[in-house]
């Protein structure tokens, strides 16, 4: 089968997020044998990868001739569409269906999280606390009324649309009103990182955070949790591994909070760091997946996070293999990490379990759910 991924912006697998999983998808479409490019109507800085094709022009007009003779040349039969949380760019979608291609639309995040207060700081400061929730729903509502129908559209021109979790149809539901989820599946993020060859059994007294630094991601917490942790267990330390917009804010609140043992090492491999780390701490106000979760139990690592999005209890179950903390209880979060700190017997088997767990999102899983929903789409030809 021939295949476009498109999105929006030219795919560079090393800004993560959705790029990375494009280029993901790709690996696993072309080991299958199919045909695949992929197509973006926006440039960003770096050169473009072999297989980027561009839509040319700027107009619409212009942008749908492009697509059309793209769609002829390659002869597409599929495209997959990464832009799903970006409804108002559904014309793609149908430029696409008036050319016969199937379509699979891929829903990449968690709209409640995306559309809520509580994971923008920005908005959630300037609230009391007593009154988050009623903001929360006020929020919601809003964008219910501005994006539902968009979705609903997008969701009617697809032929298959993919989940991250079934746990999100719940969000979808709410902010769509669609119930019928016939043509709606579920395939989660892999994991992509080589696994170590064993876990470490060295593993240090260092609590990790690897994202990028920003709203999201919610690092400012987690300087606070520290706060309480680093007075009553002085002998361990936190890496927070990653870069972006908030750096300076960040680094300048540690400065604030005295913290001692706490070291920002700026964009690295994490690999190193998982394999040295007992300990993974994530403290998003919402993600779509959280693959790094997944890629530090991969490596032995204990994970915590808020459960503040709906597929982190598909990662984690609580107690078990790692703690999911009620959002945004910084004393409770701070309370269950000195816990675990304690109790290095349990660290161990939950460590054991983490890794364990990590192989419900093995590449290879992933690959046949892909190429069973594909082959699905086949037969109907």
């Amino acid at each position: 089968m021939n295949i476009i991924i498109y999105q929006s912006t030219a795919v560079d697998p090393e800004k993560g997020g959705i790029s990375r999983m494009s280029n993901v998808m790709f690996g696993i479409l072309a080991n299958r044998g199919h045909v695949v490019h992929y197509l973006s109507s926006q440039r960003r800085g770096r050169d473009l990868l072999p297989q980027q094709l561009m839509l040319d022009g700027t107009t619409p007009d212009a942008q749908q001739l492009s697509f059309s003779k793209t769609v002829a040349k390659y002869q597409i039969d599929l495209m997959i569409y990464q832009d799903g949380i970006t409804p108002s760019k559904n014309y793609i979608l149908h430029w696409a269906k008036d050319k016969g291609l199937n379509v699979i639309d891929v829903i990449h995040n968690s709209l409640r999280g995306m559309y809520g207060v509580e994971g923008h700081p920005s908005l959630s400061k300037l609230i009391p606390p007593f009154l988050i929730e009623s903001a929360n729903r006020l929020v919601n509502l809003f964008f219910k009324c501005k994006y539902g129908k968009l979705y609903r559209e997008q969701f009617i021109l697809s032929d298959k649309v993919v989940l991250l979790s079934d746990k999100y149809r719940e969000e979808i539901t709410y902010f769509t009103g669609w119930r019928d989820f016939s043509k709606f599946t579920a395939i989660p993020n892999p994991l992509t990182l080589n696994r170590p060859a064993s876990i470490n059994p060295q593993k240090k007294k260092t609590v990790l955070n690897v994202g990028l630094l920003n709203n999201q991601k919610r690092q400012d917490l987690l300087l606070e949790i520290w706060k309480h942790v680093e007075e009553k267990r002085p002998d361990w330390r936190l890496r927070i591994v990653g870069d972006g917009p908030l750096r300076a804010e960040l680094t300048e609140k540690a400065k604030r909070l005295r913290l001692r043992n706490v070291v920002f090492l700026g964009f690295q491999q994490p690999e190193s760091y998982y394999d040295e780390a007992s300990i993974f701490c994530l403290t998003s106000g919402f993600e779509g997946f959280g693959l790094v979760l997944v890629e530090a139990m991969a490596y032995g690592c204990v994970p915590m996070a808020f459960n503040s999005w709906a597929m982190a209890a598909d990662i984690i179950d609580d107690e078990i293999n790692g703690f999911l903390i009620p959002p945004f209880n910084v004393k409770e979060y701070a309370e269950r990490l000195i816990g675990i700190m304690d109790d290095e017997e349990r660290m161990g088997r939950m460590a054991k379990k983490a890794e364990k767990k990590s192989y419900s999102f093995n590449i290879e899983s992933v690959s046949c759910a892909w190429a069973e929903l594909i082959k699905e789409l086949e037969s109907r030809k």
